[in-house]
């Protein structure tokens, strides 16, 4: 039995190939699945985000602010 290092590289190659074009047609496939949101409940959505995120960054701050203050009155006794 001959050892040829092209014909390794060539199949493992191929192989690769094939096996990533099969991957990209099964996103495809499932993608055509996908229910996307319709523009007013992605608006929705991102508001409420941003509601929400601008809620606990307040509460984080009012805790942190405390804690702090609280940290610097029981340093300074």
């Amino acid at each position: 039995m001959y050892y040829t290092p092209g014909v390794f590289f060539t199949k493992n190659k191929q192989f690769f190939m094939k096996k990533t074009i099969d991957y990209i047609k099964e996103v495809i496939a499932e993608a055509k699945h996908v229910t996307w949101p319709t523009r007013k409940q992605t608006i929705f959505y991102t508001v409420t985000v941003l509601i929400v995120s601008v809620i606990i960054a307040y509460y984080l701050g009012l805790l942190d602010f405390l804690f702090g203050q609280g940290l610097g009155l029981l340093l300074t006794r």
